[in-house]
C-alpha cells in the first residue's frame, strides 16, 4: 500500500506503459530521487525539477479518488502530503546551481530503474501466467474419469502368475501393481520408492509383484549373483528384508559396494521363476523399465509415475478396475 495512488486508485488505474501503472512509476520515482539524492548537493536542480513534476501525479490522485472512486484513500492522502513536503523543502534548501553531468547523472538513474523495473513485471507476469497455466493443465490432468479412461484404453496384459517370483502384499488383495524394473536402471529407484510407499500405505488392499528381465544367455555373471542374492533374500528372509536390501542396492547400485555391505551367503538357487516371469514380459515386449501395470493394465505414458498417488484411493474403490483382478 505504499505506492502513489493508493489500493482504491490503483484498481482504477488506467494507465498502462510498457506493462507499468501509475502506481509502478510512483516506485521508480521514489527509487530515482533516492538515488539522485546521493549525489548533492550537485543534483539540487534536479530535485527542484522532479519534485515540481509531482503536482502533476497529485492532481490525478485527486481525480482519481474524488471523481472515479467518489471516496477518498487515507494512505494516499498521506502520501500526498508528504509529497507537498517534499516539493517545499526542495524549493527552500536546494539550489538552483545547473550542472550537465548532474543532469545527465539523473536521467540515465531513473531510465536504469524503469528498464528494471519493467523486466521484474514482465518476469512476474510470465511466472503468473505460467502458475495459472499448470493449474489449469493440473485440474485437467487429475480428472479420474480422463485417467480411467486412458488407463482402460490399454492393452490388457494378463500373466500366468502373479504371485510367483518377487511377490509383495496380501496374496487376496483386490487390488494388484506389476513392476517391470531393472535393477540397473537409474529411474527404477523412484518406482521402487513410489510402489513400496504404497504397499505400506495401503497393506490390506494392494498386492504386487516386482519383475526383473533376466535372460541366463546373454547376462553377465554380477547380474546374476544380484538377483541370486535378491532372491535367496526373498525366500529365507522375507518380504520386507527383500526391500530393506533392495533400498540398499539403489542407494548406488555398486555391486561390490554392496556385497561388502549385506555380506550375503554363497548362492547357487537357478532363478527358474525369475525366467518364466522375463520370458512373459518378452512375450509381451515389456522390456522398457521402469513400467506399472494396474490391475493387467498398463500405466498410461502421458501421467507421471507419481500421480498413482493422486489417483489410487478412486482406484481402489473403482469396481470396474478392481474386478479386473
Amino acid at each position: 500500500e505504499g505506492r502513489l495512488i493508493g489500493t482504491q486508485s490503483i484498481n482504477s488505474d488506467k494507465i498502462n506503459v510498457f506493462g507499468l501503472k501509475i502506481s509502478d512509476f510512483s516506485l521508480v520515482y521514489f527509487i530515482g530521487l533516492l538515488i539522485v539524492g546521493f549525489f548533492l548537493p550537485v543534483t539540487g536542480l534536479v530535485l527542484k525539477v522532479i519534485t515540481s513534476i509531482s503536482v502533476l501525479v497529485i492532481l490525478y490522485s485527486f481525480f482519481v479518488q474524488v471523481f472515479i472512486e467518489k471516496a477518498f484513500c487515507k494512505v494516499c492522502l498521506l502520501i500526498i502530503v508528504i509529497l507537498l513536503l517534499q516539493i517545499i523543502f526542495a524549493q527552500f534548501n536546494f539550489s538552483n546551481q545547473y550542472f550537465v553531468n548532474s543532469f545527465v547523472l539523473s536521467i540515465l538513474a531513473f531510465i536504469i530503474c524503469f528498464s528494471l523495473l519493467a523486466f521484474i513485471n514482465d518476469l512476474l507476469k510470465q511466472k503468473e501466467e505460467f502458475r495459472i497455466s499448470n493449474l489449469k493443465n493440473l485440474r485437467f490432468k487429475r480428472n479420474f474419469a480422463l485417467f480411467k479412461r486412458e488407463l482402460l484404453s490399454n492393452e490388457k496384459i494378463g500373466f500366468k502368475n502373479n504371485e510367483t517370483g518377487f511377490f509383495l502384499g496380501k496374496k487376496n488383495a483386490k487390488f494388484h501393481i506389476s513392476l517391470i524394473s531393472n535393477p540397473y536402471c537409474g529411474h527404477c529407484k523412484e518406482a521402487h520408492e513410489i510402489l513400496e510407499k504404497l504397499l505400506k500405505k495401503y497393506p490390506e488392499d494392494i498386492s504386487a509383484q516386482i519383475r526383473f528381465n533376466y535372460f541366463s544367455e546373454n547376462t553377465n555373471q554380477e547380474y546374476t549373483e544380484l538377483l541370486q542374492i535378491l532372491d535367496e533374500t526373498y525366500k529365507n528372509d522375507g518380504q520386507q528384508k527383500f526391500l530393506n536390501i533392495l533400498e540398499i542396492w539403489f542407494q548406488n547400485r555398486d555391486f561390490q559396494k554392496f556385497k561388502s555391505t549385506i555380506k550375503p551367503t554363497i548362492i547357487n538357487n537357478l532363478l527358474d521363476s525369475l525366467k518364466d516371469i522375463s520370458e512373459e514380459n518378452k512375450k509381451n515386449r515389456l522390456t522398457f523399465t521402469p513400467l506399472f501395470l494396474i490391475n493387467t493394465y498398463q500405466f498410461p505414458d502421458k501421467y507421471n509415475r507419481e500421480d498413482l498417488f493422486y489417483f489410487i484411493d478412486d482406484l481402489l474403490e473403482d469396481t470396474e478396475i478392481v474386478n479386473e483382478n
